[in-house]
């Protein structure tokens, strides 16, 4: 395995362990900065519609930047959401919330296109084989840091620090990704080709 292996792996599941330990603490965190449950009922319901069109919008940002950049991107507008989410306002919080769930909509595609445009389209399948391990193993995190660290500190503030700690691991592993591409760019090209052996 490469470096880059354990890079996207471990970076891409950084991305999505965030929204799986957010939208698992929701309503909870929700609580925390003053917002009661059935008005955070209703912004869980609401953070899909916020998503879907992120998604889009982070598409087109890959597309535009390359995955690198967009990943490191959204890194930083992560670190950014929590920073509103750590100032103990119900409005700084929906502000949060919104950011998150815009989030949401692009996590899970990252680290595909990232994978994608380290090993190429034709080198993809055997290195997403094991980058989806390293993936889901990360992102498995999600439930652990954000609710246990809140369980024992009693406090979503050690949580929202702890976030922004990974976040910015995530971004590094991501900034020292290679620049060219690992994998094949033809579909007949050989081992020496690619290494420039």
């Amino acid at each position: 395995m490469t470096k880059e292996t354990w890079f996207v792996g471990i970076g891409g599941g950084v991305l999505v362990m965030f929204t799986i330990g957010i939208m698992s603490n929701f309503i909870p965190m929700c609580n925390y900065t003053g917002i009661d449950t059935p008005k955070a009922i209703f912004l869980m319901g609401i953070t899909f519609f916020v998503a879907m069109p992120a998604s889009v919008i982070w598409g087109i940002i890959d597309e535009r930047l390359g995955s690198r950049k967009t990943c490191v991107i959204m890194f930083v507008y992560f670190i950014i959401s929590v920073i509103f989410a750590l100032i103990p306002n119900p409005v700084m919080m929906i502000i949060a919330i919104v950011m998150f769930a815009s989030v949401m909509g692009g996590s899970n595609n990252l680290a595909i296109s990232m994978t994608a445009s380290v090993w190429g389209r034709y080198d993809f399948d055997s290195a997403w084989t094991v980058v989806f391990i390293l993936n889901t193993l990360a992102r498995s995190f999600g439930f652990t840091l954000v609710g246990s660290l809140a369980a024992v500190t009693g406090s979503f503030t050690t949580t929202f620090i702890g976030l922004i700690i990974c976040s910015a691991i995530g971004a590094v592993l991501m900034l020292l990704c290679s620049k060219k591409p690992l994998g094949r760019t033809d579909l007949y090209m050989n081992e020496s080709e690619i290494t420039g052996a």
